[in-house]
C-alpha cells in the first residue's frame, strides 16, 4: 500500500521454478487483495524467473529493468585499469607520508 502512495517503484519478479517456491502467476490474482489489483499493481513492470537453461536470461532481465547497463569488455579492462592505478596511487601516497613521518 505505500506503493500506492508513491513513495516507491515496484518490479514484479516472479520465481516460476518450483524447486525455488515457484508458482504459477494466476495464484497471485487469486492471492491479491482486490484493492491492490484496482489500484493497479499488476500495471508494474514484471520479470518471470525461469528455470535453466533460460534462469540467467531472467536474472538479466530483472538487472536492466533495475537500471544495469551492458559494459564491453573494453569498457570493464578500462575500469580494472582505473582501480589498479588508483591502489597504486594509494600506496604511493601512504609511503610518502610514512616517510615525512619518520
Amino acid at each position: 500500500r505505500t506503493w500506492r502512495a508513491g513513495k516507491v517503484q515496484l518490479l514484479l519478479v516472479h520465481e516460476s521454478d518450483p524447486a525455488h517456491g515457484g508458482c504459477d502467476f494466476e495464484n497471485f490474482y487469486a492471492t491479491t487483495p482486490e484493492d491492490l489489483v484496482a489500484g493497479g499493481l499488476y500495471s508494474a513492470p514484471a520479470v518471470e524467473l525461469y528455470t535453466p537453461p533460460h534462469r540467467d536470461v531472467s536474472l538479466a532481465l530483472v538487472a536492466k529493468t533495475l537500471g544495469a547497463v551492458r559494459r564491453t569488455l573494453a569498457a570493464r579492462l578500462s575500469l580494472d585499469r582505473l582501480s589498479a592505478l588508483s591502489t597504486v596511487e594509494t600506496a604511493r601516497s601512504s609511503v610518502a607520508r610514512l616517510s615525512l613521518a619518520g
